[in-house]
């Protein structure tokens, strides 16, 4: 069963915005984002690190989850743009690059390199970005000892940061399993 996401009270209407996420899988840990799309489709971009570097990520305002968000804004209008899928997979692929191991960072030609190039995601990318001003939502998550509250089990921890970093919405959703277990 999937819950309902319902945006926060007094929330501008961000339906298209995507959403980060936090979770422990079977002992794997996972940051990532998700966009749903009007016909019922889902974009993602998931990725698995080690606990010690899911925590650090996830401490940081604009964590890994925020630039997949960041990224996914490009698909989040409702009419798709020329080249954006393109788009998509520069932006996934810099970012991919940004963290592997610094000598592989180093051979990456420096205009291409995602630090120096990250700045153009914090620009308007989506309708919703021009709804959300500067002063929309709050400056911390509002889960105790976030974000090592990550490791708890069955439970999935979402939520949406403007391009601004401010968080503007979260939710903690409990997972339970059913069926068989492989």
């Amino acid at each position: 069963m999937v819950p309902v996401l319902t945006p926060l009270a007094g929330t501008p209407a961000i339906n298209d915005y995507p959403w980060c996420f936090a979770l422990v899988f079977r002992g794997h840990y996972y940051l990532g984002a998700f966009l749903n799309s009007p016909d019922d489709t889902c974009v993602a971009l998931v990725s698995r690190l080690r606990r010690p570097r899911v925590l650090h990520h996830a401490a940081q305002k604009q964590s890994l989850a925020f630039w997949q968000a960041r990224i996914l804004c490009l698909r989040a209008d409702e009419r798709p743009r020329a080249g954006e899928m393109a788009a998509v997979r520069q932006w996934v692929k810099a970012l991919r690059l940004s963290l592997a191991p610094g000598w592989v960072r180093w051979w990456v030609n420096k205009a291409w390199r995602f630090g120096a190039r990250s700045s153009a995601l914090l620009a308007p990318l989506c309708a919703a970005d021009y709804r959300l001003e500067d002063d929309a939502g709050v400056d911390a998550m509002p889960w105790r000892a976030w974000p090592a509250c990550i490791a708890e089990e069955n439970t999935v921890w979402i939520w949406r940061q403007s391009r601004h970093g401010k968080y503007i919405d979260a939710q903690r959703i409990a997972i339970t399993q059913t069926g068989r277990q492989r």
